[in-house]
């Protein structure tokens, strides 16, 4: 190499040009490197964010929605004359049927309804039950609903005729409303594959050379709880 160079002043320049060239080239590259990664970077944290917003308000709308429908069906008086009953009535039960199934129709998240007499009459859902690992609050805690109006249960498997399925579930308590007594239960189950509603699992999304990182977790009693990292 030295007796390259010291054969010729060409050579030596030609080498002086191509350092001269290379070295600020290395750097802008590096530089532009550093840039484009940085707004990648940014414009993931952004679309996660924007992500999250656009999951808490649906999730809002959906669970205001089933909430409301838990109060119209509390106190809808073919609900109410049923569950106050002592004994079971064929043309009662199938009013109710077709009723839960015209309100559920047109929500596909909707899995089920299901309404509880607290005597030895049998529930209505507009799905026939097959089995559930529902476990109610009260089972743990009997005293719930005395200061609690509702509660949202956590994931859970519920077997219909249709299968099995993944359901989150609201139940409230039914209280007659002539004298406020409880004279029933009230489930409505959420189809966890057709809500963005998850059981803690991370959520990754690709933006250009980077991953953007969502956890969101499952409804909570009486509040949605949302992790971002």
């Amino acid at each position: 190499m030295q007796q390259w160079l010291g054969k010729s002043l060409k050579h030596k320049l030609s080498l002086l040009i191509i350092i001269a060239t290379l070295v600020p080239l290395l750097f802008l590259g590096f530089f532009a490197f550093n840039m484009a990664e940085s707004l990648t970077e940014e414009k993931a944290k952004i679309t996660g964010m924007n992500t999250l917003r656009q999951l808490e308000a649906y999730l809002d709308t959906m669970v205001k929605d089933v909430e409301n429908i838990s109060l119209f069906l509390i106190g809808h008086t073919g609900v109410q004359s049923y569950l106050k009953t002592s004994e079971s009535n064929y043309i009662q039960q199938t009013t109710i049927i077709n009723f839960l199934t015209n309100l559920a129709f047109s929500k596909d998240y909707i899995a089920n309804i299901i309404v509880e007499p607290l005597g030895s009459k049998d529930p209505i859902s507009h799905k026939s039950l097959v089995r559930s690992e529902f476990r109610n609050i009260t089972e743990d805690n009997p005293n719930y609903y005395e200061e609690h109006a509702k509660w949202w249960s956590y994931v859970h498997r519920q077997w219909t005729f249709e299968g099995v399925r993944k359901v989150i579930t609201l139940a409230r308590p039914i209280r007659s409303t002539d004298k406020y007594r409880p004279i029933g239960n009230l489930q409505i189950n959420l189809d966890q594959a057709l809500s963005p509603i998850r059981s803690d699992k991370p959520c990754w999304r690709r933006v250009g050379t980077c991953y953007c990182w969502m956890r969101i977790t499952v409804l909570l009693p009486d509040r949605l709880t949302w992790r971002r990292i």
